[in-house]
This record gives C-alpha cells, structure tokens and sequence, in this order.
C-alpha cells in the first residue's frame, strides 16, 4: 500500500497527548468493523508508548501511564490471566497459543472483523488442502480494502493463557504475517477484556464476559 508520511503539529485521544506525531497517510478502504467506516489506525507505534485497557463491549480505551515492572497488573478487579509476550521490531506484542495442541504464535487487532489463520500454519497443523476444499468459502477484507479469499474451518480447541475456546470457527487464507501465525480479532475480543502492557510485555486477558459487564474501575491512572 503507497504511503507518504507527514509530521503532525499536535495529536490527542480524548484528553491524552499522543507523543508520536509522525503518521503515514494511504488510501484506507476499511471494513465497518464497528458502527462505521474509520478515518484512521492507532497502530503499535503510538499504543506502545502507554499502557493501553481495551473494553470493546463498552466501546471504551483507556491510555494509563506504561508499566515497565515484571509485577505489573491491570488497573481493574476482573479475573484475568497474564500472558507473558514478545515484542516485535513492528511493535506488536505476539505470544504462544495453543490450537488443537499445537503451539503457534498469535497477536491481538482491533482491525480484523475476524480471527485469521495463514494457510501455511494450517498446513504444518495438518489440516489438508483437500480439508480446507470442502470448507465454506469466505471472504476476508484488508485495510487496503484487498479481499484474501479464506475458507472457515472448525478446530477442535484453542487455548488462550487459561482461556479455552472449543470448536472455534477460524478463518483460514493466504496472509504472510511476519510477526505470527494466528491474528486474534474483533470475534474474540469483543467478548473479553484486554491489557496490553507493552513496557512489562505482558498481556492480560479478562474471562468471558457473559450477562452482566464488571463496572469500569474508577482507579486513578
């Protein structure tokens, strides 16, 4: 995707000051993930300078002060479990999941409608060519607005830290993912509470939410 690069005089989330002012401008034709089209993306360059709270069935995100300790925890009473991460020259902080048993690295996007497996990972995994035939036909749309032709598989468990997902559905298509085999998306997230600690590189995943939704925590930040 083209892009040129232009240097902003000021930029603010809500209240907060963003202090990376440097952004790429490209002809965006993304998916309405949420109530509609969106005009931009906060990438890992700008969120790795906080630590960032993630409650999207709040439609809320929270910038908190970034934690650089090993004991550092989520500002929120919830249930969670810590997932210790990688960092990747791109910024994405990517860790180990377990799909089916098998180990394969994985990163959170708010930008993906749908979790995406690489075809090349599905096949080290075992599932065939034949396999992935027979499965229904999908399509997956980019930021560039490219669709990846996809086919949507059933796998028998991912594991998630101590989250547990059976027989998730996973879209399966041709990406080249340089930092994982596995991108987690807005079906997996929108039910969940999600901290990223880029500064302590760690991860920590609420439960499921269900019924009734833990009230937003009203700790200074």
């Amino acid at each position: 995707m083209a892009t040129t690069e232009v240097e902003l005089h000021s930029f603010t989330a809500g209240d907060v000051a963003i202090p990376w002012l440097r952004v790429r401008v490209a002809a965006l034709d993304m998916p309405s993930v949420f109530s509609g089209p969106l005009d931009g993306v906060l990438g890992a360059d700008t969120l790795s300078s906080f630590d960032i709270d993630l409650e999207l069935a709040r439609h809320r995100m929270a910038f908190y002060t970034k934690q650089t300790c090993p004991n550092a925890a989520p500002a929120w009473p919830l249930p969670y479990t810590a997932i210790i991460t990688g960092r990747s020259p791109s910024n994405h902080l990517f860790f180990p999941v377990l799909l089916d048993g098998r180990r394969i690295d994985a990163f959170f996007d708010t930008g993906a409608q749908f979790t995406v497996l690489s075809t090349k990972a599905a096949l080290a995994l075992g599932v065939t060519e034949a396999a992935l035939a027979r499965d229904r036909a999908t399509v997956t749309l980019g930021a560039a607005a490219e669709r990846l032709n996809s086919h949507l598989h059933r796998f028998s468990k991912l594991e998630v830290g101590d989250e547990v997902v059976h027989n998730p559905e996973i879209n399966v298509a041709d990406v080249k993912l340089r930092d994982a085999d596995l991108v987690l998306g807005i079906d997996f997230l929108s039910s969940r509470r999600v901290w990223l600690s880029y500064g302590s590189r760690q991860i920590f995943l609420s439960e499921r939410l269900r019924s009734a939704l833990a009230k937003p925590s009203t700790r200074s930040r």
